[in-house]
């Protein structure tokens, strides 16, 4: 499994999935896991969905860690399927080229597909030039990352696991 997070640091509550790599990163060197023979590999994508396409071959399932526009409930996390990311005609995505229309663009190229799931966190401010997240964003950055802790702990690679441990 890859866990794939995306964001960009300048871009305040974008940032979201960089936090979240930063500290998951950190509780594994403390814990002494996350090694190259975990199940579970971590990927940090940056901003740019199509130069993350390497992340979504040669595995059975990745989970896409991002925020998601402003919709009222910042800081709100949901488990996403990619074609979830449209919401009533309205593109939940900040990025410009995101990552529902990369896995579009990987299908109609013929690429064979994993499992994938996007743990989203709603944006609250997406301003461009501040390191600035909102607290509310701030505020789910550990236990997000806790939560993919427990996933790598049980070295597991698939997602059936992954949506037991987030429904608990």
């Amino acid at each position: 499994m890859n866990i794939v997070f995306f964001g960009n640091p300048l871009h305040g509550d974008d940032a979201v999935g960089y936090h979240i790599y930063n500290e998951l990163i950190q509780l594994c060197q403390e814990q002494q896991i996350c090694d190259k023979n975990s199940a579970v590999k971590l990927h940090f994508a940056g901003s740019s969905a199509l130069d993350a396409v390497k992340y979504f071959t040669d595995t059975d399932s990745v989970i896409v860690v991002d925020a998601h526009l402003p919709a009222g409930k910042p800081g709100k996390i949901e488990i996403l399927m990619p074609d979830e990311l449209y919401s009533d005609g309205d593109y939940l995505s900040i990025h410009r080229f995101s990552v529902y229309e990369t896995i579009k663009a990987m299908q109609a190229e013929g690429l064979d597909l994993p499992e994938i799931r996007l743990l989203t966190v709603e944006a609250k401010l997406v301003n461009t030039f501040s390191l600035d997240i909102s607290e509310e964003v701030s505020a789910v950055v550990k236990p997000v990352s806790e939560l993919l802790l427990k996933l790598i702990k049980q070295n597991q690679s698939q997602l059936k696991f992954f949506n037991q441990v987030y429904a608990n």
